[in-house]
């Protein structure tokens, strides 16, 4: 008979997983730590998630879908598409990269570690679906037929990734607001895109 799962013990184990995540990285947390942190035996987390990266997994996923949804709800609040298209790229190269000391590198870190067979894209899919849903609601009406927003998105992605890496190391930095600057402009179709 299988052992019964509480939810009580899969938020310990994620609890103590985040923590350490955040504090060691992805690469120096061992599952035995995250069971010495979470107090219980290490094969007691293996009754819950197969491996260490479907841990990081079950971290990630709230952790980017309630910032997205937090995004789509920040956006309500901008006027102009120019600036809800530039809402959005903030958020995603800048403040992601740096929430919960740069969270975003130690994914990065887990999933470059991942084999082939252990790799998930379905969190890579929700969001880049999300984020072509933001951009396509939010350009100019004379845009929308003309941006592909599935493109634009996994764009988006390629660049967050190339963010977050440089935020681990060097912190923000200015070049990143001249390329949001630039990205918007070609999105909403201004006239003037210039890089400076």
């Amino acid at each position: 008979m299988g052992q019964v799962k509480k939810e009580v013990v899969r938020d310990a184990i994620l609890d103590a997983a985040r923590a350490l995540f955040v504090a060691n990285g992805y690469a120096a947390t061992t599952m035995a730590d995250i069971a010495r942190r979470a107090k219980m035996a290490t094969s007691n987390i293996y009754v819950y998630f197969p491996s260490k990266l479907a841990v990081v997994y079950a971290v990630a996923e709230p952790w980017i879908r309630d910032h997205l949804v937090a995004l789509e709800h920040d956006l309500a609040g901008v006027g102009e598409p120019s600036e809800r298209i530039r809402r959005i790229l903030i958020s995603l190269f800048e403040e992601l990269p740096s929430r919960d000391n740069g969270f975003a590198n130690i994914l990065m870190q887990a999933i470059s570690l991942a084999s082939a067979a252990e790799y998930r894209r379905d969190l890579l899919a929700w969001s880049e679906a999300r984020i072509s849903a933001l951009i396509a609601q939010n350009l100019p009406p004379e845009q929308r037929a003309s941006v592909r927003s599935d493109d634009v998105a996994h764009l988006v992605f390629m660049a967050f990734d190339g963010f977050a890496l440089n935020h681990k190391f060097a912190g923000a930095v200015p070049s990143s607001r001249r390329v949001i600057d630039l990205l918007s402009a070609l999105l909403v179709g201004a006239r003037s895109a210039r890089i400076s």
